[in-house]
């Protein structure tokens, strides 16, 4: 790669040299900040704060739920003990049918994904949603 260290980042606009390398790779270096994705539906496993209970679409019991799961979850964290991550509630009843249980109710789930470093090019135009 002939990148110099001051090149920036088309995902994080950072330079090069505050990239990360990626172990057993020789050409992906790990941008520092971490690109945040969200879809909606039902709660899907993990920690609930990265979860938001749509109001229009939750009953007042789910939001109290998950209300009290964050709050537990927050708790452990603040002794110093990782949480576990809560599962997903859904699973198989057989003859191909499929069960999903949404006891926090309809909202958005937040999850952060890894991006990699890719050469900005100042002439390179974005279209609405590249970044």
């Amino acid at each position: 790669m002939s990148i110099k260290d001051t090149t920036k980042c088309r995902h994080c606009f950072k330079e090069f040299a505050d990239h990360n390398y990626v172990k057993d790779s020789i050409n992906q270096y790990k941008c520092p900040v971490p690109v945040t994705e969200s879809c909606y539906g039902g709660f899907n496993g993990g920690n609930p704060n990265d979860f938001f209970p749509d109001p229009e679409c939750c009953s007042e019991g789910e939001i109290k739920q998950h209300k009290e799961a964050c709050e537990l979850w927050n708790s452990t964290k603040a002794k110093g003990i990782e949480p576990t991550p809560e599962d997903c509630p859904s699973g198989w009843l057989g003859n191909g049918i499929h069960i999903f249980k949404c006891k926090y109710g309809l909202g958005v789930t937040s999850c952060e994904i890894d991006s990699y470093f890719e050469e900005f090019h100042e002439n390179e135009s974005f279209i609405e949603g590249d970044l």
